[in-house]
């Protein structure tokens, strides 16, 4: 089973050059701390942790920890580069560098701006190191500051005024001079 995740430029540039380079931050540090780790799930159940590890006195280095319900079942040989592939049997993480997208956040529509807060949200969930959550709580401010500024009826949709719903606007109905979902509202949109 292969899966791919794609890590921003900076966190990558970061921890290769800790694992080339020492690095007074890292180096100091107790042996063997976890200062990186992207749990990858795979569809039987398996998760494999790309992990960046310290060495006291020496450069980082970078390893896949494969486990089956919380337990290791192996490892993969001790690396010197977050950016690549890391393979234990037929389990394979590539880690490459994240893609910049063709529009700039601000330039995305209010569905696209929804689901990139998804994705912020569920990599969060699955992130352990502290200042990669600072950065991914950073963009989903963002996100949802844009979200929140969004002129909806530049893509046609309204914001339902009882449940707060987003919907198209020709799923809309005015009544007593408020525009509301014509079907009514969703139950679990309901205040």
């Amino acid at each position: 089973m292969n899966k791919t995740i794609e890590i921003e430029k900076a966190i990558l540039a970061e921890f290769d050059n800790a694992c080339e380079n020492i690095v007074p931050e890292f180096s100091v540090m107790r042996d063997a701390s976890n200062v990186f780790d992207r749990e990858v799930h795979f569809d039987d159940g398996k998760m494999m942790s790309i992990q960046v590890i310290t060495c006291r006195d020496d450069t980082c280095y970078t390893q896949g920890v494969l486990y089956e319900d919380g337990h290791e079942i192996d490892c993969t040989d001790v690396q010197d580069s977050l950016t690549g592939k890391f393979t234990v049997g037929d389990y394979s993480v590539t880690v490459e560098e994240q893609r910049l997208q063709d529009e700039s956040v601000e330039n995305k529509n209010y569905d696209e701006l929804q689901r990139d807060l998804e994705e912020l949200l569920d990599a969060r969930d699955n992130e352990n190191n502290p200042e990669m959550l600072v950065h991914i709580d950073r963009n989903i401010d963002e996100v949802r500051e844009l979200i929140e500024d969004y002129d909806l009826s530049d893509d046609d949709l309204f914001r339902c005024e009882n449940c707060g719903t987003v919907d198209d606007i020709e799923d809309s109905a005015q009544i007593a001079g408020k525009l509301v979902c014509a079907s009514g509202c969703p139950a679990e949109a309901r205040p």
